[in-house]
């Protein structure tokens, strides 16, 4: 992972990239008050240098998917995966 993500409300537990990708950029809020829709854009890159590759991106916050995703990616392209949830109450960090 070569970017992070300020606002993880309770519930995200993992952000991570898998064998043939890099997460080059995570664009979030700072903060977010109880309510407030939260945009998120993931950008994952196909690091293999050879293959073209089915990559998927899921983004979880509270047992809820709001990101879910694939896109079949060239050799060193990036895709842009977006969602978006609500902010629930409880700590952000």
């Amino acid at each position: 992972m070569t970017s992070a993500v300020s606002l993880l409300p309770r519930g995200v537990a993992y952000i991570g990239a898998g064998t043939y990708t890099d997460i080059t950029r995570i664009v979030a809020p700072d903060s977010a008050a109880q309510g407030e829709r939260v945009d998120v854009t993931v950008k994952v890159k196909n690091i293999d240098t050879t293959f073209y590759h089915w990559i998927a991106c899921v983004a979880i916050v509270d047992g809820l998917r709001f990101i879910d995703a694939d896109a079949f990616l060239a050799p060193g392209e990036t895709h842009s995966y977006s969602g978006a949830f609500l902010m629930a109450g409880g700590d952000v960090t």
